[in-house]
């Protein structure tokens, strides 16, 4: 790769910032990641509306994450009747990953994609033992408003998210961002709707992103209120899954159904999360079955 190569690859990377409020009542997080939602479509062939589905919630759980630390980790879970599952999780380090399921009546318009379902939230922290995980009924089929009921209706924090998803003329995504803006403790009514009001009436984020703005610049249009940077970080769709890391799993399973596997030619191995596929062949089966039948004696 030349210089000029990577030169345009860093900046064009995905990209988050965060920011607190110099007042200290405010923490809001914003990103670029136009790679992310469009390697998500390749990997799982998404029509547009899947797509975009996928998108807005691998962008939610990227702007959730900024607020944890390390590899602590956002986990977004979604479902209802056309759509059955929305799955994603991010970490403040920068990886994301996720997968959508369709029921077979995706192309009923008349039906509700995700109201009446359930959406669920799910923070895995260094000093919790078990995933802190809140739920609420979802009401609406958008995005945003399932996040702001989630942050008001479980957690009681006033939040403010803004999504956008852009497509191409053959329904290709071609741009992805969002901000996320959450008031802290002891924050005035009239400052949290002035948030609201400049948020909810801004115009698009890709629309600004367009004219070249930098992140920063795009925060200092989008918030009434002066900040300091706290974090920037790249942002990636990343799954670390392996086919060692599937064997690893089929040491649970009893030896008998391993060797139906083997004996049925099931060797094909599929990650939900990126649609990466593995293969095992008889020396990887062969290993498995002689090393649960010597567990077993």
């Amino acid at each position: 790769m030349s210089t000029n190569d990577l030169k345009h690859k860093l900046i064009n990377a995905d990209r988050l910032i965060s920011v607190i409020a110099q007042s200290g009542r405010f923490r809001a997080s914003t990103v670029r990641n136009n790679i992310t939602a469009q390697t998500a479509q390749e990997k799982h062939k998404l029509s547009k509306l899947p797509a975009d589905y996928l998108a807005k919630h691998l962008t939610s759980a990227t702007l959730i994450s900024s607020f944890l630390k390390g590899e602590e980790r956002i986990i977004l879970d979604s479902s209802g009747s056309v759509i059955e599952k929305v799955y994603t999780e991010a970490m403040p380090i920068g990886e994301v990953r996720g997968f959508i399921k369709l029921s077979n009546s995706i192309g009923t318009s008349e039906k509700s994609l995700l109201n009446g379902g359930f959406f669920k939230l799910s923070k895995i922290l260094y000093d919790k033992g078990e995933p802190i995980t809140g739920i609420i009924e979802i009401k609406s089929d958008n995005v945003e408003e399932i996040i702001e009921d989630y942050f008001l209706d479980s957690e009681q924090i006033p939040t403010y998210i803004k999504l956008d998803v852009g497509f191409d003329s053959d329904n290709k995504i071609n741009s992805s961002s969002g901000i996320i803006v959450q008031s802290l403790p002891g924050t005035p009514i009239r400052e949290m709707e002035e948030v609201r009001k400049k948020l909810k009436n801004s115009p698009s984020i890709n629309e600004l992103l367009k004219e070249e703005s930098g992140l920063s610049l795009i925060l200092k249009n989008l918030l009434p209120f002066d900040f300091d940077v706290t974090k920037t970080s790249r942002v990636d769709f990343f799954c670390r899954c392996s086919k060692e890391n599937f064997i690893s799993k089929l040491y649970t399973l009893p030896v008998g159904e391993i060797e139906s596997m083997q004996s049925e030619n099931h060797n094909e191995l599929v990650c939900q999360f990126c649609n990466s596929h593995y293969y095992l062949d008889n020396n990887d089966f062969n290993k498995i079955i002689h090393d649960l039948s010597a567990k077993k004696n």
